[in-house]
């Protein structure tokens, strides 16, 4: 009787090593598509990302021609702001405030200097006319010696 209980013990737990075995090639499968979907996932992120960059770095160096248009009339930057910018590219919107994705900021506005900054909503990209020279950035800059290192 002992032996016939062994034999059932023995049984009992080979059958819970192939449950388990079986559970496991269940698992796995689901669990590499998982990490797989995840790779991907942020792989398109990415895509937009630099997406969303390429289109804030068009739009900054348009806004720049109209900063450098408004300074070849006006020989100063003094009165560069939204309302003057949209009279050299209208399709831009322009803004003396934070920046904002899809949106130009106009700041650090002197005689010889302006700064325009863009949103990309993850990061932000600068563009600085300062006596003729332009530079570019990735910084929320506020004077034209702030926007440096490039895009």
């Amino acid at each position: 009787m002992r032996a016939r209980n062994e034999l059932g013990a023995t049984s009992f737990w080979l059958l819970m090593i192939v449950a388990l075995v079986a559970g496991a090639l269940v698992v796995v499968p689901f669990a590499l598509a998982g990490h797989q979907e995840a790779t991907h996932d942020r792989e398109a992120i990415a895509q937009i990302d630099k997406a969303r960059d390429l289109s804030a770095q068009a739009t900054l160096q348009t806004a720049v021609r109209g900063a450098g248009a408004y300074f070849a009339e006006n020989a100063t930057f003094e009165g560069f702001d939204p309302q003057q910018a949209s009279l050299f590219d209208p399709s831009i919107r322009y803004t003396s405030g934070a920046p904002t994705a899809g949106a130009v900021s106009i700041r650090g506005v002197t005689p010889t200097s302006v700064v325009l900054v863009a949103s990309t909503g993850s990061a932000y990209l600068c563009a600085a006319m300062s006596d003729g020279v332009v530079s570019y950035g990735r910084a929320n800059a506020t004077t034209a010696a702030a926007c440096t290192g490039g895009w």
